[in-house]
């Protein structure tokens, strides 16, 4: 499995290197020749995926924190947002 001896903390680095990983778990599983290999094999794709989840996650925060905030200017759901709070009367509410 690859060594995180440098950039360990960056999201797109440890999916970049954990992919690569899981795709050489993924063939030494195929390639096992032993149920105990197997299951070995696969504790190391669990923390590969582990790795994954967290990396993607990170990444995913990134880019929502990286989009600029929308201006509040009234408007909710494709109509605007007005003061009234009171049922109209006229409506028979």
């Amino acid at each position: 499995m690859t060594e995180d001896t440098e950039n360990t903390d960056d999201p797109k680095y440890l999916a970049d290197t954990r992919t690569e990983d899981m795709l050489q778990v993924l063939n030494a599983i195929r390639d096992a020749e032993s149920i105990q290999e197997m299951k070995n094999l696969a504790d190391d794709a669990l923390r590969c995926l582990q790795v994954l989840n967290n990396a993607f996650a990170a990444l995913y925060k990134d880019l929502i924190d990286d989009e600029p905030e929308e201006e509040d200017y009234g408007y909710h759901l494709g109509g605007i947002i007005t003061s009234d709070t009171e049922p109209d009367d006229d409506l028979g509410m």
